[in-house]
């Protein structure tokens, strides 16, 4: 695969997602999930492709979010909502955690990244941090460069 096959990849800006997240109180990150899923498991890569499971949980979850919260600010004073909330984040942010992994492991063989490439590679430590932030914000990067190349190509 060619880096021009990284395109359909580019969805919005990192701020973007970072405050759609933010605002919708993670249930953008479930659909947002879903959708570069179904983008990455259209690449030919030698990996089984990203769970429909792991997808539809992150998801469902995601859309629990909002539920979770609200419970656990409405009724403060009860400590089962608030370990509720404390478990549904951390399930949430275990399963991200999953997904990021697979999707970095099939971008990096779809497109042959090699570590010694620090301009392509999607790194483990970053991915481990910013779960879907690093993957949109990778994947953004590799758009910007290639745009930028067939700018210069062409001037």
């Amino acid at each position: 695969m060619t880096k021009e096959d990284f395109k359909p990849l580019y969805s919005m800006s990192t701020w973007q997602l970072f405050f759609y997240t933010l605002f919708t109180l993670g249930v953008y990150a479930g659909y947002y999930v879903r959708q570069l899923s179904n983008k990455i498991n259209t690449l030919e890569h030698d990996l089984p492709p990203i769970g429909q499971r792991l997808v539809d949980s992150i998801f469902i979850v995601g859309w629990l979010s909002p539920v979770t919260y609200f419970l656990a600010i409405n009724f403060s004073d009860q400590p089962a909502y608030l370990m509720l909330d404390d478990a549904h984040s951390l399930i949430f942010g275990v399963l991200l955690l999953v997904w990021a992994f697979q999707a970095r492991n099939r971008l990096n063989r779809a497109f042959n990244f090699l570590p010694s490439d620090r301009q392509l590679w999607f790194h483990g430590l970053w991915t481990f941090v910013f779960t879907d932030l690093y993957i949109n914000y990778r994947i953004n990067q590799i758009v910007e460069s290639i745009n930028a190349e067939n700018h210069h190509g062409t001037s």
